[in-house]
């Protein structure tokens, strides 16, 4: 001990009497003067009684521990705050959190259902303020189960009234929770249907009858209020209530009656009769029974609408003058069939309902053997409007028009077929067609002889220019050829040879027009690179050109190969291209651009020469016809007839963009793959 140090230590004595004394040794370290001996200045306080106590409260410490933790129910310490003081371990184990975690915890804010909170705070306003509360509480656990609890919470105070801390003992009451829960919805679930079933329900007690319960279906069917029937006896809706005896009896004897028809009575004294069902139930230990009944009133109405209903089913069925028949779809057997389908098929009924369409071999090509009709069935339940033939029973064939729709007969999937007898109409038709063929035949051959006669006169005229030529040109080559220069003579020879070309290629003309009037124009396909073959044909009309024009020549994209026609696709290319030099301008743009639209190779051919008058377009393709601006320049009105047969005879499509004065385009659109052009052995 250094100077002025004050020393304590507690120690036990032995009394004469072996019980031991407990007593306080304070010491005092003390030096009187420099270089002096030292002083120690001690005395003893006899603790005995104070260490007691403390034994006794370390021993009743260590028993409330041992009771703390060994508790089946959560046992807490809070603050005043709500902050985790001590925990027993049952909490820990049903909340899922270490002591360690909990003890960091406020209650409140960690543990309590944020729609609890206010609840809990007033609670512990209530124990801060002396009072002991008991209570029920929802805590969520560390994995996120909500737990219900039931609790009991105390303050403790000091013995100066000091706040120490709260006590809560908590008992899980979770499960017990959810069997009141499952009760709870059980009995609404039984309340709504009891109540909004759509029949009536009683129960009533079985010894004196008095109706406990009555359900809102059951009042409003009898025209009762509530407060009139409950504890009223049962029996006084019953027309015959002799038989309540027996009917009871059999209720508890047998378990229950079930299907009985009986007669009840309204409050305004009317009759209805019910289906009544009752079973033997125990409410609150009492026999009672259960019963619901059905208003027949309502089924029996039905029943007789349905009855009017099939009745005016079949009068229609059997009087309409369609043909009707009913089978089943799976097998064809046929079900049903009206008066209109036998006289038409020519049997009885009792031939032929009850077999299958294809015993009596109804239809001339099965339905079966018509995929499109199916899948029309199977995706829309309907088929409208297929052409079939009907067999009668004789082997006639007669052609009708079908419409199918399934329908459901007793759970099976039939087929409810509607036949129109379009025999007489189809010959008629047949006979229109065949008149109107005739007429187009004398329509062709008139129009033949008209367009021989227009060929004689335009080829009178046409013809006589060039015989002339060459007449005149022979007659000076006859008579002064001595006199003619050798140049001269040779440009005579010339004209001869020009105008033979000429009147050749006239004549070309028209037999080529001939033949396809007369149906025998020949499509000889060929695989050509139709680029290429439009592209030299388009440079060798480019040097006949005697007036200077300006040509352009372009495609897009890749056309590849396409069956065609040369010698017709040249006649194509040639008359349009002729068209677009002779009447343009010198100087004038002519165009040539092709290319590729999904199957078709399209051609547009452009000039910017006079056009072509709208009222004219429509006359564009007869043969000899030219449009009223193109007097004064040569021409035989063939070459677009000839086109246009070319292009027909392809398979494909030619239209005109012109107005007078604008220029004019023609647009040929030919298929890849003609599928109406003739083969080379077709005539």
């Amino acid at each position: 001990m250094t100077e002025k140090e004050f020393s304590s230590i507690d120690y036990r004595f032995r009394g004469h009497d072996d019980t031991y004394h407990w007593v306080r040794h304070n010491l005092k370290l003390d030096i009187i003067e420099v270089d002096k001996p030292i002083e120690f200045i001690g005395s003893w306080i006899d603790i005995t009684e104070r260490k007691h106590l403390e034994e006794a409260l370390q021993d009743s410490e260590t028993k409330f521990r041992a009771v703390f933790d060994a508790a089946h129910d959560m046992i807490l310490l809070l603050d005043k705050d709500a902050n985790i003081l001590d925990v027993n371990y049952q909490t820990a184990a049903l909340l899922g959190y270490t002591r360690a975690e909990l003890l960091q915890m406020n209650t409140l804010q960690h543990l309590d259902l944020p729609e609890d909170r206010p609840f809990m705070k007033k609670v512990l306003d209530d124990l801060m303020a002396g009072q002991t509360r008991e209570y029920e509480v929802r805590w969520r656990t560390k994995g996120g189960e909500t737990l219900y609890f039931e609790s009991a919470s105390a303050p403790r105070f000091s013995a100066k009234g000091e706040f120490i801390s709260t006590i809560s003992c908590l008992r899980d009451i979770t499960e017990r929770k959810h069997a009141e829960e499952v009760v709870w919805h059980s009995q609404e679930l039984f309340s709504t249907i009891f109540q909004s079933v759509p029949a009536a329900i009683c129960i009533v007690g079985r010894d004196n009858a008095h109706i406990l319960r009555i359900n809102d279906y059951m009042l409003t069917l009898l025209g009762y209020e509530r407060e009139e029937v409950i504890n009223g006896l049962s029996t006084d809706f019953w027309v015959t209530q002799d038989i309540r005896h027996e009917l009871v009896s059999d209720i508890f004897e047998k378990g229950g009656i079930y299907g009985l028809e009986m007669p009840w009575r309204t409050h305004s004294g009317e009759m209805v009769n019910m289906l009544v069902s009752s079973e033997p139930i125990e409410i609150d230990g009492q026999p009672c029974t259960l019963s619901i009944a059905v208003d027949l009133t309502d089924r029996k109405r039905n029943e007789e609408a349905v009855q009017r209903s099939q009745n005016l089913f079949l009068r229609i069925f059997q009087s309409v003058p369609i043909a009707i028949m009913i089978t089943t779809l799976r097998e064809g057997r046929i079900l049903n069939v009206n008066n209109h389908a036998l006289a038409l098929m020519g049997y009885q009924a009792d031939e032929i309902i009850g077999k299958l369409t294809s015993e009596i071999e109804a239809w001339a090509t099965p339905l079966r053997e018509r995929p499109e009709v199916f899948k029309a069935l199977a995706e829309e339940g309907v088929a409208y409007n297929i052409d079939l033939k009907l067999k009668t029973k004789l082997g006639d064939l007669r052609d009708v028009i079908v419409s199918l729709q399934t329908i459901e007969i007793e759970g099976e999937t039939c087929l409810l077929t509607i036949a129109i007898d379009d025999t007489d109409r189809k010959q008629l038709e047949q006979a229109r067609l065949e008149a109107e063929h005739t007429r187009m035949e004398v329509y062709r051959e008139r129009e033949v002889l008209e367009l021989k006669e227009r060929f004689i006169a335009k080829m009178s005229h046409e013809f006589r220019t060039p015989l002339q030529v060459i007449l005149s040109s022979k007659e000076s080559l006859e008579h002064y050829s001595d006199r003619m220069t050798a140049e001269l003579r040779l440009e005579k020879l010339h004209n001869i040879e020009k105008q033979v070309f000429y009147a050749t290629s006239l004549l070309d003309d028209v037999l080529l027009l001939g033949k396809a009037h007369a149906g025998k124009l020949q499509f000889n396909a060929e695989v050509m690179n139709i680029a290429t073959f439009c592209q030299k044909l388009f440079e060798q009309i480019q040097l006949t050109d005697k007036i200077t024009h300006h040509y352009i020549f372009s495609t897009h994209g890749n056309l590849g190969d396409v069956q065609s026609d040369a010698q017709l696709l040249q006649h194509i290319l040639v008359n349009l291209l002729s068209n677009a030099i002779k009447y343009s301008s010198e100087g004038g743009i002519v165009q040539l651009e092709m290319c590729r639209e999904g199957d078709e190779a399209v051609i547009r051919i452009s000039d910017q020469g006079i056009g072509i008058p709208v009222n004219d377009q429509k006359h564009l393709f007869e043969p000899f016809y030219r449009a009223s601006n193109t007097a004064k320049i040569k021409g035989t009105g063939l070459g677009l007839a000839i086109v246009k047969e070319s292009v027909d005879t392809h398979g494909g499509t030619i239209a005109c963009e012109s107005a007078s004065g604008q220029g004019t385009t023609f647009v040929v659109r030919l298929p890849v793959q003609p599928q109406n052009g003739k083969t080379q052995t077709e005539s």
